[in-house]
């Protein structure tokens, strides 16, 4: 037995060496294995078995307490992560809901522009309206150009008429002048005739 309680000496030596123990505040269960050995140079077997159930019940309490905490640290974590889930499902949803709305208006906006395309002309009907235009206003324009033309030519010759009559009435009236003229002196000469 000597040779067993010798051995986890050894053992605990090697775990924990002497001089650190010295340099590092003790660990009260380490103080009482030092304040045991150095009591006695040999430890019965029996203080070593109680030294042993009591490093074995310190660590078993450290077990339970490190479960312990660790259970509360995953409670925590579950608790954190469902707020996380919850938030992240949250705001997924907000997206969600805005990106919905985003893609109703647009669909609005293209409904509306699709309605506009609709009733506007295209290009190449356009194009041909206002040729067909163009082609009406020359045919009228040449057939007002003709009307132009013909009246113009009827006023010319209207005028000249007139212009001839007006000749004419000037000739007319200077011929009758003339011969009213020819005539009086005709009629004054007669009269005045010496009897004979």
């Amino acid at each position: 037995m000597n040779r067993a309680v010798r051995l986890a000496v050894a053992l605990f030596a090697l775990l924990v060496p002497l001089p650190a123990l010295a340099q590092v505040a003790p660990v009260p269960a380490a103080q009482d294995l030092l304040a045991t050995i150095n009591k006695a140079a040999e430890p019965t077997p029996r203080e070593l078995l109680a030294i042993i159930n009591e490093r074995t019940a310190r660590t078993d309490q450290r077990f339970v307490d490190l479960s312990k905490a660790v259970d509360a640290a995953l409670a925590a974590s579950d608790k954190a992560t469902a707020a996380a889930l919850a938030a992240s499902e949250k705001a997924t949803a907000k997206a969600e809901q805005s990106q919905s709305q985003k893609n109703t208006d647009q669909n609005e906006f293209r409904g509306q522009l699709k309605d506009q395309a609709a009733t506007l002309a295209p290009r190449t009907e356009v194009a041909a309206a206002i040729k067909a235009l163009d082609d009406r206003f020359d045919v009228r324009m040449k057939a007002v150009e003709d009307k132009i033309s013909v009246n113009s030519q009827q006023i010319t010759q209207a005028l000249a008429r007139a212009e001839g009559a007006a000749q004419t009435w000037s000739y007319i009236t200077a011929g009758v002048s003339i011969a009213l003229a020819a005539l009086a002196l005709f009629v004054t000469f007669r009269n005045r005739r010496p009897a004979a």
